[in-house]
């Protein structure tokens, strides 16, 4: 028991540690990254529209600029070829237009101005005339930054005063309003399952004894293996909808809490 204050003190700093990981560090570097990510990809697609040049810099688009005004960024003579719908490839032609970049939104938009839109359905063409019309252009997002719209790329920059009142709006018994619950509970239960295996750290290694196999190494390795396996448990069980997620999230750390305090106490008594 003199050993272990220490070993708890240790085992706070290092939870300490990984709480400001997951409730700080983690949201705030995917954030960064998706922002970096997004502000390159629009600096990309708004410096590759060179003048007197077809440009496909921007998807199914094919762009192209008469002039460019390198202090304003204004075009002159704009022809575009819309061709995200095969079937019903679009044509704007525009006396003017510009390059607006949306990053917080995710997209670029095509303002234009005095043109006409030619569309062509079978034997059938099309022509609206405008003074102002906008195209809006997505910014594609890598697998590593965004695994789907609103999902997971939402759950990991969120911060924590963020994950649970937008589970609530999603509802819990949404799949996204589960998804946003499981990642608030499981960054606070991390540091605790921190805590908690580097206090049973301490009695498995007291009980090797001169003479006597090695348990220690091997108990904690598969303590640690069970741990995982059971928060990955706990995830997987809370996609019922009605499962009371704060309690099964938990539950892997009371389950190992007392059985920590349970080696604590067999130990000490052969001690």
């Amino acid at each position: 028991m003199r050993m272990l204050p220490p070993v708890a003190v240790f085992g706070v700093g290092a939870a300490l540690v990984t709480a400001y990981c997951s409730t700080v560090l983690i949201p705030a570097g995917s954030l960064n990254l998706k922002n970096l990510f997004t502000k390159l990809t629009t600096e990309k697609i708004t410096q590759g529209v060179p003048a007197g040049r077809f440009s496909e810099g921007t998807g199914k688009m094919v762009l192209y600029v008469d002039k460019v005004d390198k202090e304003t960024g204004q075009w002159r003579g704009v022809y575009i070829t819309d061709m995200r719908d095969a079937k019903n490839p679009i044509t704007i032609i525009a006396r003017q237009g510009r390059l607006v970049a949306h990053p917080e939104r995710l997209y670029v938009s095509i303002d234009l101005e005095d043109g006409s839109i030619h569309h062509r359905d079978g034997d059938t063409e099309q022509t609206i005339s405008f003074e102002h019309e906008t195209i809006k252009i997505p910014i594609p997002q890598p697998r590593f930054i965004a695994a789907g719209k609103g999902g997971h790329q939402d759950k990991n920059i969120l911060k924590m005063e963020e994950l649970l009142p937008r589970a609530h709006s999603l509802g819990l018994t949404t799949r996204k309003g589960i998804e946003l619950a499981v990642e608030f509970y499981q960054r606070l239960t991390m540091p605790v399952g921190c805590l908690i295996l580097s206090i049973m750290a301490l009695p498995l290694a007291l009980l090797n004894r001169p003479g006597r196999r090695n348990y220690g190494l091997p108990l904690g390795l598969l303590f640690f293996v069970l741990y995982y396996v059971a928060i990955t448990a706990a995830k997987g069980f809370c996609d019922k909808p009605g499962v009371p997620i704060g309690l099964v999230m938990w539950a892997p750390n009371i389950v190992f809490g007392a059985a920590t305090i349970g080696v604590l106490m067999m130990v000490r008594k052969r001690a």
